[in-house]
């Protein structure tokens, strides 16, 4: 399908688009628009259906442009070669779904609201959090201490040291962690255990090791095992920490993305086509993520920029699909990711030269592996906007 024209007056339009039908040269007017608009005074586009009849349409066009009150244009196919009646008759009103044998049009989008609704649901149920602590032991990471048990399930790995962080948290108390000397032996004991267990911790860690004679590699990372709970069978962590999110802030920005871009892929690609795309980006921006920076990272905003790539790639590709994502739109998230990449870099600098170990606590990993997960999906025919 290809844009042949656009015309301030639908009427126009509609003119136009059944003089080609006359011609028999298959068109549609506004293919990506979901209702008739009330006011003909709107702009209307007509494509082109077969791309081997384009030049003919285009011949026809620029004398229609020219001289569009030409008689010749007045012409038309007969009414069942025309997919659209002239605006002066009567419509007829729509059946019910159930009598139509169509689904009502809420169902279209049902896979976005679904991931919405189990992303909402997830947040809520570990929204009850542990009172935060005054000071905990050297290297002891606050993910196994202060997160919830629902998203230990979800996250991408759940390393063996920090179960031994569970154990003792389960036996103890978090507030004996503030002063673990005064643990008993058994405490201790785990509390040891944890030091001397590898687990790993991302090759964020090791770059920073190998590039500053400051910061010394900890010994927790050496020969630290990948994947541990994958290898185990849980394959469902690959996807599940996209469904999780720090706090409402983040759920509510990646929800907004979701509903603005999701809906637009779903409907033109399909609910199995959809689906199978966020499990591919989801996969994949996730494992980068955890290879640079270990386990402990949310969030659905991999799969967002995974969207927002490939609906970058199919307006290059194919305009006439009709994705809404404006160059301000592309641009402010360029802007958006792109700071917090100068950000990274920066703190980088700082840990390597020793002034800071300031690190953000951003899946900046997620972010570009999703967009260049997404652009690359976009290029195939596979996900082409369906019939």
């Amino acid at each position: 399908m290809r844009l042949i024209g656009r015309f301030k007056d639908r009427r126009v339009a509609l003119t136009f688009s059944n003089y080609l039908f006359f011609q028999a040269i298959e068109n549609e007017i506004d293919p990506s628009r979901d209702e008739e608009p009330a006011d003909t005074d709107v702009e209307s586009t007509v494509w082109v259906v077969d791309e081997d009849q384009f030049d003919t349409a285009l011949h026809w066009y620029n004398l229609f442009q020219s001289d569009p009150e030409n008689p010749l244009f007045k012409r038309s196919a007969p009414p069942s070669f025309i997919p659209e009646l002239e605006e002066e008759e009567e419509e007829e009103e729509p059946l019910p779904a159930k009598e139509s044998g169509k689904k009502p049009k809420q169902e279209q989008f049902f896979i976005t609201y679904l991931i919405l609704l189990i992303c909402s649901m997830l947040f809520l149920a570990s929204g009850v959090g542990t009172p935060p602590l005054q000071k905990i032991p050297k290297n002891v990471p606050l993910t196994p201490v202060l997160m919830p048990n629902v998203e230990k399930t979800l996250l991408f790995d759940y390393p063996l040291a920090w179960e031994y962080i569970d154990r003792l948290v389960e036996n103890y108390g978090v507030k004996s962690l503030e002063d673990p000397q005064s643990l008993p032996n058994e405490g201790k004991l785990l509390l040891y255990q944890f030091y001397n267990t590898p687990y790993w911790q991302g090759y964020y860690d090791e770059m920073l090791a190998a590039l500053s004679s400051e910061v010394k590699q900890d010994s927790q990372s050496k020969n630290a095992p990948l994947f541990e709970k994958i290898r185990e069978g849980e394959v469902w962590r690959l996807f599940t920490p996209c469904l999780l999110h720090f706090d409402l802030f983040h759920i509510f920005f990646n929800m907004m993305w979701l509903i603005v871009l999701g809906r637009q892929m779903e409907t033109k690609i399909g609910g199995v086509r959809y689906t199978l795309f966020i499990v591919l980006t989801a996969i994949f921006s996730n494992t980068a993520q955890y290879l640079m920076s270990g386990p402990s990272f949310l969030g659905f905003s991999g799969v967002v920029m995974a969207m927002i790539g490939f609906i970058y790639m199919r307006q290059r590709l194919a305009m006439w699909e009709g994705y809404q994502l404006t160059r301000s739109t592309l641009l402010f998230v360029a802007l958006f990711i792109g700071s917090i990449l100068g950000l990274q870099i920066f703190s980088f600098i700082l840990e390597i030269t020793g002034v800071s170990s300031f690190s953000p606590p951003i899946a900046n990993t997620a972010h570009i592996g999703g967009a260049v997960a997404g652009a690359a999906l976009g290029t195939l025919s596979f996900f082409a906007r369906k019939n």
